[in-house]
């Protein structure tokens, strides 16, 4: 789980995010869009395809901040995503830092890029 905050429209919120080699995109917990007030009827629906289906979700461009590395990002928010955890997927997040993982001592390790 990294800590991070999401930036929109001037509101912000610090949350955790698990990070997901495996997905593609990032998909945020219902109440953290409703926290920044994002207006889900003006957004970009999309359907995710999950392991076990699909999902839609509502694709938003916010503000993204890991430690001192601030970068907007399109995260997903769904009413639907059942999972207790915020998902950190590859796409925006990968472009900003290289992610090493060490199963063994289940750390990972975030290096931003140049």
């Amino acid at each position: 789980m990294i800590p991070l905050t999401l930036q929109f429209n001037g509101r912000s919120v610090k949350t955790f995010g698990l990070l997901d080699s495996g997905a593609t995109v990032s998909l945020f917990r219902p109440e953290i869009g409703r926290a920044l007030k994002i207006p889900f009827n003006n957004q970009y629906g999309q359907v995710l395809k999950l392991a076990k289906g699909k999902l839609n979700a509502m694709i938003c461009e916010v503000g993204l901040r890991v430690g001192d590395v601030h970068f907007p990002a399109f995260i997903g928010f769904s009413r639907r995503h059942a999972a207790s955890f915020n998902i950190i997927g590859r796409r925006g997040f990968f472009d900003h830092f290289g992610v090493y993982f060490n199963e063994s001592k289940r750390r990972i390790g975030l290096a931003v890029k140049p």
